[in-house]
């Protein structure tokens, strides 16, 4: 699994929806491995996965650059 493709994944609003549908416990959620063992991650091919890394830290570098841009 390629690194970048692997983080930008679970960095995605998908995950925490996910994880806060199956966290158990009242006002203290609590989070087990089962939960994150049990969640589905598509695996394109290699190569796919390096440009779909590269195209989303593309785009997060842009957007801060943008967000600088603002305060100056």
């Amino acid at each position: 699994m390629e690194n970048k493709y692997l983080f930008h994944y679970l960095k995605a609003p998908f995950l925490m929806d996910y994880v806060g549908k199956r966290a158990t416990g009242g006002t203290i959620k609590h989070l087990n491995q089962n939960i994150l063992v049990d969640f589905p991650v598509i695996h394109p091919s290699y190569d796919e996965q390096t440009k779909i890394g590269a195209f989303f830290s593309k785009l997060d570098n842009l957007i801060t650059l943008h967000q600088r841009k603002g305060f100056v």
